[in-house]
């Protein structure tokens, strides 16, 4: 599937995928502060690459995945429920490259 020009609808960015069928996004950023630092990332568990699904005998989407992992959940999640690295800050000044 290949999303085509959008068009604009308020706050949303919409794509016509096919006849009857329309994405729209949105994406609200807040004020970001960058502080480089060193980290040690790992986890003890399997992680998961989260996927949408079309479902084309439905012709819905299926998005689960990537709300679970993400923390758009029903239940609040901890990070070995989402699949997700954990992130342990190390000591030490931080160099850049």
């Amino acid at each position: 599937m290949v999303l085509r020009d959008p068009y604009e609808n308020g706050e949303w960015v919409t794509y016509k995928l096919e006849k009857n069928t329309t994405l729209s996004a949105n994406i609200c950023l807040t004020a970001l502060t960058v502080d480089y630092s060193q980290v040690h990332l790992s986890a003890r568990w399997n992680l998961s690459q989260p996927s949408f699904e079309w479902n084309s005998m439905k012709r819905t989407w299926n998005s689960a995945s990537v709300r679970k992992q993400i923390g758009a959940w029903r239940t609040p999640l901890d990070r070995r429920e989402r699949q997700v690295l954990e992130m342990r800050r190390l000591r030490g000044k931080p160099t850049r490259h």
